[in-house]
């Protein structure tokens, strides 16, 4: 990336950084939210005019006014690599547009679900390939990288290893956007334990709000997982977890089992021989089924679920027993 391009997204963050089944049937409702397109924008001018354009358009585009002066927006449009992007995402219109009605589909469901809390507003920008920001939140604002998106088999990405790139398509946005708002949802939340179970648990209600959120997605989906990789997750739930047990990993806080269990990787790493066919992060699917297993009971709404900081009682109130 080039150092304008990781200079404009700090920029933007900077400015905004002060500031039960039943339930998971498809409720929606039409949100207030307008979509700003600043990457046609950017590239419809030529580099030399694009400032003064950029204030002459302050109401619409105004986080990027606030941000950078006439040397920082000429040399972002003057931008070889950004160009490229431009160009590369220009033959991707009818996919972003659809990409964006999915959003706003997620963003119906968190009107529904989460009154008051639904940002009003999203950008779209060229980042430029910038891994860790595909799309964040700030206050009432929703900033969306279009280059994050350009499929797994884009040149754009061939530095990237292969178990990052199977969210890297348009399809994909609208679950960031989801499970975004369900992290932010528990940002809020009495703080868990340091264990792994607390950890996995909190991972689970990220992915139960996510589902929440987009209804309409295949389950596996929401872990980047392939359908095949979803079913050895099932067959072998069982030894799993019983080898949890066994080893004491559940309410130890030794950070080597969140990293082999939780982080992006390959593969998780039991260090045993089914490691290579275990798909990465297994430990948020273990977290999931949990929860999923203790809404069932329809005791408990999602503000309850958030609220609900006790792991180890939400473990055995679940009747988790695989």
């Amino acid at each position: 990336m080039t150092r304008y391009g990781v200079l404009f997204v700090f920029l933007i963050i900077g400015l905004f950084a002060g500031c039960s089944e039943k339930q998971r049937s498809g409720q929606w409702q039409e949100p207030d939210h307008q979509v700003h397109r600043f990457d046609r924008f950017l590239f419809a001018c030529d580099a030399a005019v694009v400032s003064q354009n950029l204030r002459d358009s302050a109401a619409l585009y105004f986080p990027f006014v606030e941000n950078g002066d006439s040397a920082f927006w000429f040399k972002q449009r003057s931008d070889s690599l950004l160009n490229a992007l431009h160009k590369d995402l220009t033959s991707k219109e009818e996919a972003i547009r659809s990409a964006l009605g999915s959003c706003r589909k997620v963003l119906g469901h968190s009107a529904y679900h989460f009154p008051g809390q639904t940002p009003t507003r999203s950008f779209t920008y060229i980042s430029p390939l910038d891994f860790d920001y595909p799309l964040f939140l700030s206050d009432s604002l929703v900033f969306i990288a279009l280059d994050q998106y350009l499929g797994p088999n884009s040149p754009f990405y061939a530095s990237q290893p292969s178990y990052l790139l199977r969210g890297r398509s348009m399809e994909f946005m609208a679950l960031d956007l989801a499970e975004a708002l369900a992290q932010r949802a528990l940002s809020s939340a009495p703080s868990e334990g340091t264990d792994l179970l607390s950890a996995m648990l909190n991972e689970g209600k990220v992915l139960y709000l996510t589902h929440l959120l987009s209804p309409e997605r295949e389950p596996h989906e929401l872990l980047r997982y392939t359908k095949e990789e979803w079913a050895f997750c099932t067959a072998n739930e069982a030894s799993i977890w019983a080898y949890l047990i066994e080893q004491g990993a559940l309410f130890s806080s030794n950070a080597d089992w969140k990293r082999r269990l939780l982080l992006p990787a390959p593969f998780s790493k039991f260090r045993l021989p089914i490691d290579t066919q275990t798909p990465g992060r297994i430990g948020r699917w273990i977290g999931w089924q949990i929860v999923e297993k203790r809404m069932q009971q329809g005791d408990l709404d999602v503000n309850e679920l958030i609220r609900y900081g006790n792991a180890k009682d939400l473990l055995r109130t679940s009747k988790y027993k695989p």
